[in-house]
């Protein structure tokens, strides 16, 4: 593996900036000091190793995996991409990775060998392969959380995709959800193809009318 880091695309640099490249207060004191300067034997190297280890956080990691362009070069059309190309990207260390899969709750991700992917949510391109969902698979009414902001908006036109590849749904009532979001029940449109992820989610391409919605909490 190359030791050299991939560049994020420019506008993704904010999301991963490094404590030693941030713009110090113009009355730091630290800026007098000489530039080999150690503390308590504590040696830059390792100082920016853990910075850049507590600058991937949960919300970053999931970013990464789904919305990324700089990831997105280098996923295969399973939407897989390797920990050593994250390394580079991040700078954050696997093992900081797996931790943060083994915290997830929600089945958010999936490893395959040296390799890891988001399961849905992404709004870079990849080929996915999800499982329609046919016959008496097909859930007579599906349910999606909204805020209060968006919801004149989906009740005075449709339910959209909102710049993700997939409308995400569930196929019952969430059972925990903030306060700040509304639950809409929907009755799938006919020929509205449907597809189910690995981590149950229900999803469409198609935006849904508001004819076929209706606010239940």
């Amino acid at each position: 593996m190359s030791h050299n880091r991939i560049p994020l695309i420019p506008n993704e640099k904010i999301f991963f900036q490094e404590e030693s490249t941030r713009r110090r207060p113009p009355n730091d004191s630290n800026t007098s000091r000489p530039r080999n300067h150690r503390s308590h034997g504590q040696t830059g190297a390792s100082s920016s190793s853990e910075s850049r280890q507590h600058t991937l956080t949960p919300q970053k990691f999931s970013w990464l995996l789904r919305h990324s362009a700089a990831v997105a070069e280098h996923m295969d059309p399973d939407a897989f991409v390797g920990f050593d190309v994250l390394q580079q990207i991040s700078g954050a260390s696997k093992d900081r990775m797996l931790e943060l899969i083994a915290q997830d709750q929600k089945g958010r991700y999936e490893i395959r060998g040296e390799e890891v992917r988001a399961v849905n949510g992404h709004s870079v391109h990849f080929f996915d392969n999800y499982e329609v969902v046919e016959g008496d698979g097909r859930p007579e009414f599906l349910y999606h959380a909204t805020n209060n902001q968006a919801l004149p908006l989906i009740m005075g036109g449709a339910l959209k995709r909102m710049g993700r590849h997939y409308i995400h749904m569930y196929d019952r009532p969430p059972s925990k959800t903030s306060v700040r979001y509304r639950i809409l029940r929907i009755r799938p449109p006919p020929g509205h193809t449907l597809y189910r992820t690995k981590n149950g989610y229900i999803l469409s391409r198609e935006d849904i009318p508001a004819e076929y919605i209706e606010i239940l909490s």
